[in-house]
């Protein structure tokens, strides 16, 4: 699926408006998400945000570290984090 982001919803996502997901398992997780805060250190296998190049695998992101970016997919080794959706 593909959508055109706006600033407008990359600034709701960031602060809610279209709901979010918890993920603390390890399971590969797919949808369409504006943001990402790490509620406990958390540990990436993969992370896709669509027009970047960084690769994320392995690295560790400390409590209250934020990611923003159409992200796509999110799949981690540990931790708990929640993805803020960028439409409902």
């Amino acid at each position: 699926m593909s959508i055109t982001v706006t600033p407008t919803m990359i600034r709701n996502a960031s602060v809610g408006l279209y709901g979010h997901d918890s993920i603390s398992d390890t399971s590969l997780h797919e949808g369409t998400w504006g943001v990402f805060i790490v509620v406990e250190e958390a540990v990436i296998n993969t992370l896709t945000i669509r027009e970047c190049n960084t690769d994320y695998s392995g690295d560790t992101l400390a409590k209250d570290d934020i990611i923003y970016g159409v992200i796509t997919q999110i799949h981690l080794d540990s931790g708990n984090i929640r993805a803020y959706k960028l439409k409902s």
